[in-house]
């Protein structure tokens, strides 16, 4: 397994396929299972990235691709507060080990593995901070 960090290393046109990538994924894996799934991802601060429904149940769920392993993804403060004030309908959905072709113009993403967490139950000691704002 190939344990380099989510997003490191990669330019922002590569992160947003490996993003879109990921997305698409899940959801066509959720729309055979008979979900309706609402892309929220491009409304500004919402915390999360689609919303899926069913005859009485409901997931916001926050998607992460990673060209590296499952073990550790990045979160903003929006989608920990989120995932924190929603707790149970918010899960974290990661698509690791996706494959970014690099020789094709736009690159292209293949391959990964889903992960999911349901009920997604986030706590303080689960978190790592990697950046803080320092005021002079």
């Amino acid at each position: 397994k190939k344990k380099s960090g989510q997003g490191f290393g990669l330019s922002h046109k590569e992160k947003k396929i490996i993003e879109n990538y990921a997305m698409k994924k899940y959801s066509d894996k959720m729309e055979k299972e008979g979900w309706v799934i609402n892309d929220v991802s491009a409304k500004k601060d919402k915390g999360f990235d689609l919303f899926l429904t069913k005859p009485g149940k409901k997931i916001n769920a926050e998607i992460k691709g990673t060209t590296g392993s499952d073990e550790k993804v990045i979160l903003t403060k929006n989608e920990v507060k989120f995932a924190k004030k929603n707790f149970p309908y918010s899960a974290l959905i990661i698509v690791s080990g996706i494959h970014l072709d690099r020789s094709k113009n736009p690159p292209k993403a293949s391959l990964g593995k889903i992960k999911e967490i349901y009920n997604w139950n986030l706590k303080d000691s689960d978190l790592e901070p990697i950046n803080y704002y320092y005021s002079t």
